[in-house]
């Protein structure tokens, strides 16, 4: 699927290069589709898509839009390179605090960290985690 993609989609002018990520992403998104269907056919359970899909997919573009727009404000005042390098930090404080807001952590998710007990502690003392 993926090579087939590629293959035409790169050779498409106005797509380019463009093909390659976009070859790759229907792939995996075919992959966990996939394998999604066949754990909940095999096993018999249900899965609670709106928690294990859309809460990250909410988070993730908030944090696309703030990289783009904390890259392209710095990017006047700071070469391209270093402003892209400054909007990653900023993208990753977006994509943690959007997850917090969201509620998309479960104590189990944040216990796996290093001092995870620590902050689960916290989290739970301010309502940021089930």
């Amino acid at each position: 699927m993926k090579i087939g993609l590629n293959f035409v989609l790169t050779g498409i002018p106005e797509i380019n290069i463009l093909g390659a990520g976009i070859g790759t992403l229907v792939c995996y998104a075919f992959i966990t589709a996939a394998a999604c269907w066949f754990l909940c056919r095999e096993t018999k359970i249900r899965l609670p898509i709106h928690s294990i899909f859309t809460k990250p997919v909410i988070a993730a573009l908030f944090c696309c839009i703030a990289a783009y727009f904390s890259c392209f404000a710095m990017a006047k005042v700071l070469p391209q390179s270093a402003a892209a390098a400054l909007a990653v930090p900023v993208a990753v404080l977006v994509y943690t605090a959007s997850l917090l807001c969201l509620r998309a952590l479960r104590r189990e998710d944040v216990q796996m960290l290093p001092k995870g007990h620590k902050l689960v502690k916290i989290l739970e003392k301010h309502r940021l985690i089930m």
